[in-house]
């Protein structure tokens, strides 16, 4: 079954000139049907991130239902998401500005030190 649903990527562009970058995370907006699908596939994927060589931390950004109708659907679906492996880091919407300005001051001191 298809169901619509709207995501933007977010990107982290480590070097503008070589054009390096890295997808830290995406938001997601979909009806309650879909968003456990979405859920179960972000858990795959991640476990299949699992024993890659590379280090990793993800961060998901968690909206509020904008329909009381919705929460339960959102509610299974932060569950699933609770089982990725790697210690993620959930960010619930009025966390996003400090959240990003935090991460914005990561990577500045990384810049400084690299």
């Amino acid at each position: 079954m298809k169901t619509a649903y709207s995501f933007v990527v977010l990107r982290y562009v480590h070097d503008v000139m070589t054009g390096e970058f890295v997808n830290i995370g995406v938001a997601l907006y979909a009806p309650a049907a879909s968003i456990l699908d979405k859920a179960n596939r972000w858990l795959g994927r991640v476990m299949n991130l699992q024993d890659a060589p590379d280090t990793f931390r993800l961060h998901l950004l968690l909206g509020e239902p904008s329909l009381e109708r919705l929460r339960p659907a959102h509610t299974k679906a932060e569950n699933i998401l609770h089982k990725m492996p790697g210690d993620p880091v959930f960010v619930r919407e009025n966390e996003a500005k400090d959240f990003s300005e935090s991460l914005a001051a990561e990577m500045a001191a990384h810049d400084e030190s690299a």
